[in-house]
């Protein structure tokens, strides 16, 4: 019409049949088919969710499946002689532990990643980088967090083997409980650095030794006993610096996370202040009720042991009592 001379040409009454026919027939076809898409993409996440969730739900379920069998075997050893009821409970929680660090670690490495992305999310944001070297720095930053992931796991098979050694002494009855922690000490000077997580642990790690060499002089333990739970102990150490750790990523990735916020407007300064102090105070809170929860636990393990304790002395006791008066029993009859 604009090169045209004549600007009011009209379109013809059959065009205009045509594609009025043309909108009656694809416009209800494209939202038959948007809807069944639509349908299909929410059926798919549902099922992908429906997935997800029943894998989590058999992998708890296989990992209590095979505590249970772990338990049944170690109660086979006791009857069999094998071992004492102590060192099977040792025994059970040290594979018990085995299983929360290695989550605890996992889930450090998941928060790390976190906290790069969200870091580099607020960069983006904030306009210091492009999208293509976010992507670059990511996929860096992925490869660097398998790589330690793939040393630590190297470090704790190196610590595994040093363990078994100086257990195979106390077993075979060739070293005591100090000697075997001696030896084991020795082995982790080798190969642990002082950056390592698993060296960071040393000085909780005394105060476990010490429990446990009281215990084995008062006679509630044995040496073999002493030392599978300080195993435990030694893994619930590096369980919590793993969680330490964890928590120190969660809280970089939401300060990131809200200074990417500030920079696209959404959020100011100050209100990201206030919600990263707010989220502080519940993590805190939350940490505080998991530690009471831990503690009444483990108050609850001694008061048992401490009444199983008092019973068996009651029970020694009785016996000794009864024979003493027997003893007595004799002599006066010795005496007649």
């Amino acid at each position: 019409m604009i090169v045209s001379e004549n600007a009011n040409r009209k379109t013809t009454r059959w065009m205009q049949a045509l594609v009025i026919l043309f909108a009656l027939i694809v416009l209800p076809l494209g939202a038959h088919l948007y809807a069944k898409e639509k349908a299909e993409t929410k059926s798919d996440k549902a099922a992908t969710m429906k997935s997800d969730k029943e894998a989590a739900g058999k992998e708890k379920l296989s990992q209590e499946e095979y505590l249970k069998q772990v338990w049944v075997g170690l109660q086979e050893k006791v009857e069999a002689g094998k071992l004492s009821e102590g060192e099977a409970e040792a025994k059970f929680e040290e594979i018990k532990m085995a299983h929360h660090m290695s989550a605890c670690e996992g889930a450090c490495l998941k928060a790390e990643l976190k906290a790069v992305q969200a870091k580099l999310e607020a960069e983006l944001a904030a306009g210091n980088i492009t999208k293509a070297e976010a992507d670059s720095e990511l996929a860096e930053a992925e490869q660097s967090i398998k790589e330690q992931q793939l040393a630590q796991q190297e470090t704790y098979q190196a610590l595994v083997k040093a363990w078994d050694r100086s257990e195979t002494l106390i077993n075979e009855g060739m070293a005591t409980f100090e000697e075997a922690v001696r030896e084991y000490e020795q082995a982790k000077q080798q190969f642990l650095t002082e950056n390592d997580i698993f060296a960071s642990a040393s000085m909780y790690y005394q105060d476990a030794v010490a429990e446990y060499q009281a215990a084995i002089r008062a006679g509630n333990m044995s040496h073999a006993e002493a030392f599978t739970r300080l195993s435990a102990a030694e893994m619930g150490i590096f369980a919590k610096e793993f969680l330490k750790a964890e928590q120190q990523y969660h809280e970089q990735a939401v300060w990131a996370s809200l200074q990417a916020a500030v920079a696209r407007g959404e959020i100011s300064q100050e209100d990201a202040e206030a919600k990263l102090q707010a989220y502080l105070q519940e993590s805190e809170v939350k940490a505080g009720t998991s530690s009471k929860e831990a503690k009444e636990e483990q108050k609850d393990k001694e008061e048992k042991k401490l009444a199983s304790a008092g019973t068996q002395a009651t029970d020694e006791q009785k016996n000794a009592d009864e024979e003493k008066k027997k003893q007595a029993m004799k002599e006066q009859d010795s005496k007649k």
